[in-house]
């Protein structure tokens, strides 16, 4: 088979080959699977008499051909008496294999696109979200509060937390909402330096916390929806 877009996409297919050398595809048009191993290619149909295209380069270059077997039921309607026979290719099988192959390579690049994206949008995150430890809510006054402030020493922000004093901690603790009096103790502090105190998911007793610039917390928001995950701010 020599139509040059077949052969293209067969040969955009093969390259994804993994170290072992194979690959699987799934199309989710016909929710068919389709297996690469070792330069060969099988591609497999819905169609009643199960024909499958297995798919070889039978040369390499600008004008590389396509090694084509096909096998298909020689009665269907036998069922499990059937038998799979080889065939000879003919020019439905060729239009059909042609529409597969694209089908296919379109879906390989618009996953691409999304994998891209997913990966492009978890690194934005990462350099929105500055960690300030791991603690246990109820021990932001020495642990959380020495977390947060090395976290700010370390980007110089030349901010300087107030300790809680026994005053601030009894208001804390008997607040309706403990955990938001608590990144309100905080955020107060930092909102004038442009910085909030945020919780992120998962919500548990030993907690992940992090500083966010108050210009980026909808962002923020934003992209850890696409993860599903969510924050508690001040």
């Amino acid at each position: 088979m020599s139509d040059k877009s077949t052969v293209e996409n067969a040969r955009i297919l093969m390259a994804l080959a993994g170290p072992d050398g194979k690959a699987v595809f799934y199309d989710e048009d016909d929710q068919t699977v389709h297996e690469l191993d070792n330069g060969v290619l099988e591609i497999a149909t819905d169609f009643v008499d199960y024909t499958t295209y297995t798919l070889t380069l039978a040369s390499t270059g600008p004008d590389s051909t396509l090694d084509v077997q096909v096998k298909r039921f020689d009665n269907y309607r036998l069922g499990h008496k059937a038998t799979m026979v080889d065939a000879a290719i003919d020019a439905d099988d060729e239009q059909d294999l042609a529409e597969r192959l694209e089908r296919l390579v379109d879906q390989v690049r618009i996953a691409q696109a999304s994998r891209a994206a997913t990966e492009d949008e978890a690194a934005s995150l990462a350099s929105m979200l500055v960690a300030a430890g791991e603690w246990e809510w109820t021990d932001w006054q020495e642990n959380g509060n020495d977390f947060i402030q090395r976290a700010l020493d370390d980007m110089d922000s030349g901010i300087v937390l107030a300790k809680p004093g026994d005053k601030d901690a009894r208001k804390v603790f008997s607040s309706k909402d403990f955990s938001k009096a608590m990144l309100q103790w905080f955020g107060k502090q930092l909102a004038p330096h442009g910085w909030t105190f945020v919780a992120v998911s998962p919500f548990d007793e030993y907690q992940a916390f992090a500083l966010v610039r108050i210009e980026h917390l909808e962002r923020v928001q934003a992209l850890l929806k696409l993860q599903g995950r969510k924050l508690k701010s001040a």
